[in-house]
């Protein structure tokens, strides 16, 4: 770059600019000078950026040039793109100036401490998320630590302090450390637990978030940075339902906000997206506004919140408390009969979706007697995504098939939280064994060792990690099982009288006459419908328990008259 200008992803960020890849020091962009990539795909762009020289190179129309062309070019002076060289000097000195300039540590301002407080970031903030005052090539800055994903590192994002003399940018970044890349990962506990994210514009806002109990991240590259490789961090929240943007409330951050939602609809099909867009005369012109100068509180925040793209929210204001025998009714549009042992499918694929309340089934009895039909008809009411159909299955091949290998780790990782798994075939009694723990609900992330042939021939171990409780249902003509699987199931038998068997051959025959008519018969019933609605809504919920009021109808059915107990 030029010696006295700042970076190029600086001003293409103020730009509103998007970055669409970053390879090999460079920054890809679409074609801002003629319509090169009007037909590109949105992962594909033209414009080529040195992020070291800032100049550019289209690959289609041929436009080159540096970033004072570039800013010529968009009819802005070129006085905004420069600053003191004491901050950004050229590539020969930086290099000597690395090795005797650092960040140097200084005791905190009281001036600096009373900016953070005005922005609504505390003391103890201060302290629990790191920050830090110092000096840079004699700048007084404001250290913020950032965590490089997937490493143990850190870097630093100086902010420059208020009221410094130095032009131009008021960010920089730590010589020593790396490019953008997303800040508040490492402040989510538990990303599996995670239902609501929320995107938003800088650190300052993100850390305002994740101190009211928001999960929030955010670019340390401003409102027009968000890199492909991001979207994997979030696909990392295996039970996300929602994303919130709120960016600030000018060009760069409606912009910014406007492109994400596209790119994100791209990617996460199936979760509701909402925007947040502050009103500076009603909430602020940022998050930061509207916590510490309007006094806004959380509800309010997600109140402001629209939908903006994704699947339409489920509306549980439809929702009526519905008893067991509605629950049948609603699951003979195509199970007849057999009430009891539907009604208890239904609820265990329910009992998915809670914190810690799963049970399992077993459904053990003779062929062609339903076993197998009734789980997977009742399975059609929930998510796709949520329901797994294993046949017989060794334990090597389930931890293969349905793990994800985590390199930092160095573990076949399963998440199995909110998944409801049926086993349509007795599955391997060592995979019976190795998943007592599991279903027992023992802990929430179990981890187990594994052997796999070598490549050299022999075996090797592997270690496995599954997380979350899952709802089990086994269906087996002859399930041999031992007592301690025995003490995790409920043991059913679906009914085979003859009339449960002339309602099946009956119901039979209406599906194999008129296969397409019959479909839109049970893709048609309102209230087989509105259960599915009602799954979806105690999904999105975030259930933790389930609460039984009436305990004497539990205790009369557990211990009537028995004169004997036993522990299971």
């Amino acid at each position: 770059m030029y010696k006295d200008t700042i970076p190029i992803e600086e001003y293409l960020s103020r730009k509103g600019i998007q970055v669409v890849k970053e390879a090999h020091g460079e920054l890809i962009v679409k074609c801002v000078f003629n319509d090169c990539d009007k037909d590109s795909r949105s992962s594909e762009a033209h414009l080529y950026f040195s992020k070291e020289t800032g100049r550019y190179h289209c690959k289609k129309c041929d436009a080159t040039g540096n970033i004072i062309t570039l800013v010529k070019h968009f009819g802005d002076d070129p006085k905004l793109v420069m600053i003191d060289d004491q901050l950004f000097v050229n590539k020969q000195v930086k290099q000597r100036t690395i090795k005797k300039e650092k960040f140097q540590k200084k005791q905190m301002s009281d001036e600096i401490r009373a900016y953070l407080n005005a922005r609504g970031i505390s003391d103890q903030m201060t302290d629990q998320y790191k920050i830090e005052s110092g000096a840079y090539c004699g700048a007084d800055c404001i250290a913020i630590r950032v965590w490089i994903p997937g490493t143990e590192d850190h870097f630093c994002k100086l902010r420059l302090a208020q009221g410094s003399s130095s032009k131009g940018s008021k960010y920089l970044f730590d010589p020593q450390g790396s490019s953008s890349t997303l800040f508040g990962l490492e402040y989510i506990d538990d990303p599996l637990t995670v239902s609501d994210l929320w995107i938003c514009e800088g650190e300052f806002d993100a850390m305002l978030l994740l101190s009211r109990g928001i999960n929030a991240v955010t670019s340390t590259a401003g409102a027009n940075t968000f890199k492909e490789e991001w979207f994997e961090y979030i696909k990392e929240f295996k039970n996300l339902e929602r994303i919130h943007l709120c960016f600030d409330n000018d060009d760069v951050g409606k912009n910014g906000a406007s492109t994400l939602v596209k790119r994100l609809e791209s990617v996460f099909s199936d979760i509701e997206i909402y925007n947040v867009e502050f009103f500076e005369e009603m909430n602020g012109k940022d998050v930061t506004d509207f916590f510490t100068k309007n006094n806004g509180t959380k509800m309010d925040l997600y109140n402001l919140a629209v939908h903006v793209g994704g699947p339409e929210p489920v509306d549980v204001s439809k929702f009526e408390p519905i008893s067991s025998k509605e629950v049948i009714s609603a699951l003979d549009a195509t199970v007849k009969n057999d009430n009891e042992n539907k009604l208890v499918a239904f609820l265990c694929m329910l009992s998915a979706y809670t914190e810690d309340s799963q049970f399992n089934i077993s459904f053990n009895a003779p062929s062609s007697s339903g076993k197998s039909y009734i789980p997977l008809e009742v399975a059609q009411l929930f998510p796709r995504e949520d329901v797994m159909e294993i046949g017989y299955c060794t334990p090597t091949a389930f931890f293969h098939e349905n793990g994800v290998m985590d390199k930092v780790k160095k573990s076949i990782v399963i998440d199995l939280t909110k998944k409801i798994i049926i086993f349509l075939d007795q599955p391997s009694t060592y995979l019976l064994e190795r998943l007592r723990p599991l279903l027992s609900h023992d802990t929430k992330e179990m981890k187990l060792k594994i052997t796999d042939k070598a490549k050299g021939g022999g075996n090797k171990t592997k270690n496995v990690i599954i997380k979350g409780f899952p709802a089990v249902i086994f269906c087996s003509a002859g399930l041999q099982i031992d007592e301690q699987e025995g003490t995790r199931f409920l043991l059913l038998s679906p009914q085979i009288d003859q009339e449960k068997i002339r309602a099946a051959i009956l119901e039979k025959i209406k599906h194999d006459s008129n296969k397409r008519l019959y479909r839109e018969m049970v893709l048609n019933n309102e209230d087989r419908n509105l259960l599915k609605d009602r799954v979806r809504g105690v999904k999105r919920a975030g259930i933790k328990e389930v609460i039984i009021p009436d305990t004497d109808a539990i205790e009369s059915a557990f211990l009537g008259n028995k004169d004997y107990l036993k522990p299971r």
